[in-house]
């Protein structure tokens, strides 16, 4: 079967080394710190109730390096998302969107940095703050390359 430039192509957590490598290019330039907590970057309407975890409310506990180290605690929101996708092959839903329904949809799973569960939420809240950081915005929105050419 010949190749079709118009078939999308799943690239599942491909992404996700793009991203990282940007957060660690942000470190180097000094832009942020693994450190840091996320409520530095993020505004209110992702952060509120977004990680209450048996009553209490880490939000302001999450740093970046748990987000890269998928140590947040905060839940997936892949699976039930892919379920509404196959249902409806027309579903869209920006991570920003996906963020909110899984703080709205989902169970937190511990304390920040205190296990490791893979969920694409915390890969989300990294494009948010490399875009708050930068003002580069996915694809379509606005082309702009922040990494400096090499001389």
């Amino acid at each position: 079967m010949d190749a079709n430039p118009k078939q999308p192509n799943y690239m599942a957590s491909v992404g996700k080394l793009f991203t990282s490598t940007i957060i660690s290019i942000l470190f180097e330039k000094g832009e942020l710190s693994f450190d840091d907590s996320i409520s530095k970057y993020l505004g209110d309407e992702l952060l509120d109730g977004l990680h209450v975890y048996k009553g209490k409310d880490y939000t302001d506990h999450i740093k970046i390096k748990h987000l890269l180290k998928q140590t947040s605690g905060l839940p997936e929101n892949f699976w039930p998302l892919l379920e509404d996708l196959f249902e409806d092959p027309n579903f869209k839903i920006s991570p920003r969107e996906a963020i909110i329904w899984a703080k709205d949809n989902s169970e937190t799973e511990c304390p920040p940095g205190k296990e490791v569960n893979y969920t694409d939420t915390n890969y989300h809240l990294l494009g948010l703050i490399i875009e708050n950081i930068t003002d580069v915005y996915p694809a379509g929105r606005r082309a702009t390359s922040f990494i400096p050419a090499r001389s």
